[in-house]
């Protein structure tokens, strides 16, 4: 059973081939791996999508990118746009390390991987940093690196240009980023710094149906079985 994608291809983000770069999509089309593999091997997947670049994960451990990478948002160390998913490993730990993957995130030109090793957990990115998502001083990170080590995080979710992050008990949210229309909620931290929305304590936030992001202004949360429509 393979993965199928479709809609526009302008960069080969929908991973089906160089000889169809540029191509739009209108039917589901399966897409092609590097190194190739039998679906039924894996028991689960992930994946997000950036504007023009995708991210899949499989059994919470094996890595595939595609599409546009000219920020290094592909995580392969260069610059070299893929049209095919092309499998990559996180270079920011040693061979050695074992992790498991628990969150992906894409944003305009940037990627997020939520990793835990034992009991410690690591926010990776790679991509640009115009706005300050990868919470680095760099202007983009062409290789994965480690942004934070932070053991409260549980899950990660981008917007174009904002990043939201649940703890593991549900009653912290961060946000950093953009803060045009102030989609990054109250804040007494710079921009570039996570700021927790202290509002949003009172409550278990949960991740049902995904909290959700956009950069039109607005974030949806599911808080204590009570849908919260925070519109900016």
């Amino acid at each position: 059973m393979p993965f199928y994608s479709w809609g526009s291809n302008s960069h080969g983000q929908l991973g089906h081939g160089p000889s169809f770069v540029g191509c739009d999509s209108h039917h589901p089309t399966p897409m092609t791996f590097s190194p190739p593999f039998t679906l039924e091997a894996f028991s689960s997947c992930m994946s997000a999508c950036g504007a023009n670049h995708s991210i899949v994960c499989l059994d919470a451990l094996h890595l595939y990118t595609c599409g546009l990478n000219d920020h290094g948002q592909l995580g392969t160390g260069d610059t070299q746009n893929r049209s095919i998913m092309t499998s990559i490993h996180l270079s920011c730990f040693p061979d050695t390390f074992q992790y498991t993957i628990l969150s992906l995130a894409c944003g305009w030109d940037y990627t997020l991987v939520l990793v835990e090793s034992g009991p410690q957990r690591y926010l990776v990115g790679f991509g640009s940093n115009e706005f300050s998502t990868l919470l680095t001083a760099d202007s983009h990170l062409p290789s994965p690196t480690v942004l934070c080590q932070d053991d409260r995080l549980d899950r990660v979710t981008s917007g174009v240009r904002h990043v939201l992050a649940l703890s593991r008990s549900g009653s912290m949210l961060w946000s950093w980023g953009e803060s045009r229309h102030g989609k990054l909620g109250p804040r007494p931290f710079p921009n570039d710094t996570p700021s927790h929305l202290a509002m949003l304590e009172r409550h278990h936030v949960a991740w049902q149906s995904t909290i959700t992001t956009s950069d039109v202004a607005y974030a949806t949360l599911l808080a204590d079985s009570d849908r919260i429509d925070a519109m900016c």
